[in-house]
């Protein structure tokens, strides 16, 4: 009722988006009551609002129901990482808002007819849940971005979406993203063949689907032999394609080359299969149905198929274009013999200066240690590495952290993110343990998010870090760490007074109780900053104070990566 504070909301949630119109950013309110975010977006003017994020909001159905016909003329909607309140009867709030079966008693239906982006990313949908707002996504006529990306969608649904990808459709689909989402070789089959045939499709991202196997061959051959007049990227990193899918798509491109249906125009078809397991004989042949032609560029990491040749990738190129401000951040390129050439360009261009070396999802593990000791060792200005998402495990790390305190290279390091490798275990920690005792230690931020670390494994780390005097930042996010862990955690910063924030975000056996045994820890700690957590459905708002706070801190002032 006050127009004054009514203002300062505004202020507050509104912002202009390029190209006029505005947007509502409500995102991040998780632990604010439902109607109460409801109200506050009552404060804003429905007439020009393009935009509307509610990003890790918590959204209820009737939340759901009440914004969404404030603001039913959008063109883009997130709904991004609620994924302990998006399923059941919110989804069903959201696929009438998209079909327009939504009357109540005094308010006519409305529908989302406007709308252009989705954004449904990790909302812990089902595949009962995916099935009912497929129906809604099947009356969107005006539907060009969709992205389902971590949500058990399956097989049946991927079906179904392949219907918004028809060439003979009304609809406007451009962009599909549904990575990690339990798909397998029927679904991708009759995705890659409708993306064939269409030329509207710009983007289909298909990675991390395990269950996409050898059978997809065919459908993928069938993509790389039709014809296209705009670019298109596919994404199949980390899908399960290997030798036979890779030959069953030879044969598929040499059927099409015999009927001529192969264009000349180059590039407009980028592939990406990081991570695949197919073996050189079988890209080769690939390469070799594809001779003469340019249409397509399929990356393997290491090696690419252009022009119809199998070749390796150019390290060096790729590093030079990827380097800006001695960040050199080279995702999904690599492998093993790929980081060998990497090796071999820096020793080769002392010109080259790489401050921060990031190696994210290159399909590294205990074989590649040698090769990254001796980038370590030859490159003095080296201060931060990421080898976050690789194939790392326990073992490996302990002999990764052996090397490095052998070989003298910890007096440089002060970034490392091992974070998303299965390293948790008594080697792993063990490992880590060592480096951080050694006096000369300069180690700043420590990344350890989704490693599969237990209370066990943390024992071993805390009890370093009540000796340790130079870690400022430390990622525990996504573990099995319990209230025992967290104790511990609490014992360590009453000796420790050089740690500054940590990260347990998600890790779903930390209780209220624990919270307030480790909050009288933190208060005889006058170092220590803050604790983050976020989305641990046992937590209330009451736990959330100065120092433990709601959320992901990035914590750039000590460079944790990725």
């Amino acid at each position: 009722a006050d127009s004054d504070k009514d203002s300062e909301v505004r202020q507050l949630l509104i912002s202009s988006l390029p190209g006029g119109g505005q947007t509502v950013n409500l995102a991040n309110n998780v632990h604010i009551p439902a109607n109460e975010v409801a109200s506050l977006a009552y404060c804003v003017p429905r007439s020009d609002v393009r935009s509307v994020d509610l990003t890790n909001c918590g959204v209820d159905a009737q939340m759901l129901q009440q914004l969404l016909r404030h603001f039913a003329s959008v063109d883009m909607l997130s709904l991004r990482d609620n994924k302990a309140t998006m399923t059941g009867s919110a989804c069903i709030e959201l696929q009438r808002a998209l079909v327009g079966n939504n009357a109540l008693p005094g308010k006519e239906a409305f529908r989302l007819r406007n709308l252009k982006e989705l954004c449904l990313y990790q909302c812990g949908l089902q595949q009962k849940d995916c099935k009912q707002l497929a129906k809604g996504f099947l009356k969107c006529l005006n539907l060009e971005v969709l992205q389902l990306n971590w949500n058990d969608v399956g097989d049946d649904n991927a079906v179904l979406l392949a219907g918004l990808l028809n060439v003979d459709s009304q609809y406007k689909l451009r962009e599909l993203v549904l990575t990690r989402c339990e798909i397998g070789s029927r679904g991708a089959t009759c995705l890659l063949k409708e993306t064939a045939r269409n030329n509207r499709v710009q983007h289909l991202g298909l990675s991390q689907n395990p269950k996409i196997d050898d059978d997809a061959g065919e459908a993928l051959g069938i993509l790389l032999a039709g014809e296209r007049s705009q670019k298109c990227s596919i994404l199949l990193n980390k899908v399960s394609i290997g030798s036979k899918g890779l030959e069953a798509a030879a044969v598929s491109v040499q059927q099409a080359v015999s009927a001529s249906h192969l264009q000349e125009n180059p590039h407009l078809l980028a592939v990406s299969m990081s991570e695949s397991k197919s073996s050189s004989e079988s890209r080769r042949m690939l390469a070799d149905a594809m001779k003469g032609r340019s249409h397509a560029v399929i990356n393997f990491g290491a090696s690419r198929i252009e022009h119809g040749c199998l070749v390796d990738t150019d390290v060096k190129a790729l590093l030079m274009s990827s380097l800006k401000n001695g960040v050199a951040d080279l995702r999904y390129n690599l492998e093993s013999k790929g980081v060998k050439r990497l090796q071999t360009v820096l020793e080769q261009s002392p010109d080259v200066q790489v401050s921060d070396l990031r190696l994210r999802n290159n399909q590294l593990d205990e074989t590649s240690i040698p090769v990254l000791v001796k980038i370590l060792d030859d490159s003095v200005g080296l201060h931060s590495l990421s080898l976050y998402d690789n194939n790392f495990s326990s073992v490996g790390l302990e002999r990764f952290c052996h090397k490095v305190v052998e070989e003298g290279i910890y007096q440089n390091l002060r970034c490392f993110n091992i974070g998303r490798n299965p390293v948790g275990g008594q080697h792993g920690m063990t490992g880590l343990a060592n480096w951080l005792l050694n006096d000369e230690c300069q180690l700043q931020s420590l990344g350890l998010y989704f490693c599969n670390i237990s209370d066990s494994d943390v024992t071993i780390l805390f009890e370093a870090l009540k000796s340790n005097t130079s870690l400022r930042f430390l990622d525990l996010g996504w573990n099995d760490i319990t209230d025992d862990g967290l104790q511990q955690f609490g014992e360590m910063l009453l000796v420790n007074a050089t740690l500054r924030y940590a990260q347990m975000q998600n890790c779903q056996g930390i209780t209220e109780a624990g919270v307030e045994a480790v909050a009288k820890c933190m208060r005889r700690n006058r170092y220590f900053n803050t604790l983050w957590l976020g989305q641990i459905k046992a937590l209330s708002d009451d736990v959330f104070t100065e120092k433990i706070k709601n959320g992901y801190h990035r914590c750039d002032d000590y460079g944790l990566v990725d």
